[in-house]
């Protein structure tokens, strides 16, 4: 796995199939009880077998190591919260008094957090639950189905035929220019140059406008088809251009200009994740957008705030040095000499574009760009999250959007001291103390619920009926929760010593119940807890199950809560006949 993340090159495209691997390793962990991680334990083993054949293993040990405990660690968190959860839907399935567990949410467990069909129909059987696999299926067929609309093209092509040579691009000098017509067709104009960016290379296209004698053309997006740098937009006064026709192509001066500060500011942020974390980050993805630049990168954990104050004050110092920017074509051996960064999976020609930030930065790329850094302004970066395996993603603004953001934040900080009664400085300190305050309250709370449940049990415990020689308790109780619910009947097991129980609550205006059998009723009399709260809770229209000491049931009818519990004793002497 550390291997397909970049400690050995090449082996990129290993990554998907060895993290698969990796995952379902650590999902029989979780089956064996092994809640740390211990994958990356193995890699004394690799040394020695590997070592030799593969001296990058030696070499960088301790990184590998550390990208496979943090992606053991990573999924770890996600399959326990998928766990979580499996286990609040299918307490909510109970309740209701269904008994199949829903096709989509199953879905939702393999798709977000790695659990196959199988287990989930383990999971749910436990709890006597079905798996609507119909339902699971139906919604993998319309996630295929996305996916292929994700990748059909987004613009149909324009026909060419007749038009002589490509569109030239002038743009990286040019905000204006004048041009011919070579064709137009569906709201799509050609020129014979222009200076509207192309989308490509994460940055969007230009808008703008196009003007002629007898038509003006609102330019919405630019994109390359072929040879062609194509318009696409509407007309907005006068008639259809035509082929040979002269025009003015104008850009959005305004939407360019942010758009190349968050482009230049794509480098020195690669240039300064690198220079943080380490050699082993490499550019995944871009968005270069006027308003916001969104940058990937590889990386095998959480950029730890310390981390992203470091990477944001380095730019931030590149920006006020104000760098030149500059750029230049030549060929590509010669800029990889001169220690350009090229992005792994593009395709590059024998002759490429090198961007330069003076003595800090050199990049294939063929973007736009500010002409100094100091025309960028101020950086900030706004977030940080994963976007898959190894991949990291971080949020940034530039220049009036990072200022705006920057007031935005600062006015709501003066906002919660104003509440808090005290000054911004000191609204951290007044809101853990409020917090320590709340945790106290609810530990004291929690003290007194188990408190009164214990006291409410023993009451129960005063009134025990006997059928058929085994003991009974069948009562209705206080519950705030399903799980406070399922604590009442493990006291209840306990204060019995031999014999069943079944409590039953009204909570959010749904009925529950849990029934709770001892193991020696189980192995002398046969008696099972799913199927004893599967017939009480039939009597207020509901329905459940689970394992032979302990189930739960659920049912909509609140008013039938005392009647379905007053015909325990009936339903607990009609098995003991069978």
């Amino acid at each position: 796995f550390a291997i397909a993340d970049g400690a050995i090159p090449g082996n990129e495209g290993r990554g998907y199939v060895l993290r698969r691997i990796l995952r379902r390793a650590a999902r029989f962990g979780r089956v064996l009880e092994m809640h740390e991680p211990f994958i990356y334990k193995l890699l004394d083993s690799l040394v020695q077998v590997m070592g030799d054949a593969y001296p990058e293993i030696v070499q960088r040990k301790e990184y590998i190591a550390r990208v496979i405990r943090a992606e053991e660690e990573s999924f770890g968190r996600t399959l326990d919260r998928g766990i979580e959860i499996f286990e609040q839907k299918a307490a909510e399935v109970l309740q209701s008094g269904e008994t199949v567990f829903p096709g989509a949410d199953a879905f939702v467990l393999h798709d977000t957090y790695g659990f196959p069909l199988d287990l989930t129909q383990l999971m749910a059987e436990e709890k006597g639950l079905a798996v609507d696999v119909a339902g699971f299926n139906a919604e993998m067929d319309k996630q295929r189905e996305r996916s292929a609309r994700a990748h059909s093209v987004e613009y149909q092509t324009i026909d060419m035929a007749g038009a002589e040579g490509g569109t030239e691009f002038v743009g990286y000098t040019e905000d204006a220019v004048q041009a011919k017509v070579l064709q137009y067709q569906d709201n799509k104009l050609v020129l014979t140059k222009t200076p509207f960016y192309a989308e490509s290379g994460g940055q969007v296209g230009d808008s703008g406008v196009i003007k002629g004698d007898h038509f003006e053309f609102k330019v919405m997006d630019t994109k390359n088809i072929g040879e062609h740098i194509v318009h696409f937009g509407e007309i907005v006064s006068g008639d259809a251009p035509k082929p040979g026709d002269l025009v003015e192509a104008i850009i959005d001066v305004q939407k360019r200009r942010a758009t190349e500060r968050n482009h230049t500011v794509t480098h020195l942020v690669h240039k300064a994740l690198r220079e943080v974390l380490g050699d082993h980050v490499h550019q995944a993805g871009s968005l270069v957008h006027p308003d916001y630049m969104r940058f990937d990168f590889t990386h095998f954990e959480r950029v730890s705030p310390e981390e992203l104050l470091r990477i944001e004050r380095i730019v931030n110092e590149k920006i006020l040095e104000n760098r030149k920017t500059a750029w230049k074509v030549l060929p590509i051996e010669e800029a990889k000499s001169l220690g350009a960064m090229a992005l792994f999976g593009e395709k590059y020609g024998d002759v490429v574009r090198m961007v330069e930030i003076e003595e800090y930065s050199r990049e294939l790329c063929g973007g736009t760009h500010v002409r100094a850094t100091g025309e960028i302004g101020e950086f900030v970066i706004i977030n940080e999250t994963s976007v898959a395996a190894g991949i990291r993603r971080i949020e940034c603004l530039t220049g009036l959007r990072a200022h705006e953001y920057l007031r935005s934040r600062n006015q709501a900080l003066e906002q919660a001291a104003a509440l808090l009664g005290c000054s911004p400085d000191e609204t951290g300190a007044r809101l853990q103390a409020l917090l320590d305050d709340r945790k106290k309250m609810e530990q004291e709370l929690r003290r007194l619920r188990r408190q009164n449940s214990k006291t409410m049990i023993n009451d129960l415990l005063n009134d025990i009926k006997e059928v058929d020689d085994v003991r009974l308790v069948a009562s209705q109780v206080a519950a705030a929760s399903v799980d406070e619910l399922r604590s009442m009947g493990d006291e209840l097991r306990n204060g019995l010593g031999s014999g069943v129980g079944v409590l039953g609550a009204l909570i959010n205006d749904k009925v529950s119940f849990v029934c709770v059998v001892t193991k020696d009723v189980i192995q002398s009399r046969g008696l099972k807890a799913g199927d004893i709260v599967k017939k009480v809770a039939s009597f207020a229209g509901g329905g459940g199950g689970g394992s032979p000491h302990m189930a739960l049931a659920g049912a909509k009818d609140a008013s039938k809560l005392g009647p379905a519990l007053s015909k325990a004793e009936s339903v607990v002497s009609e098995l003991l006949s069978h």
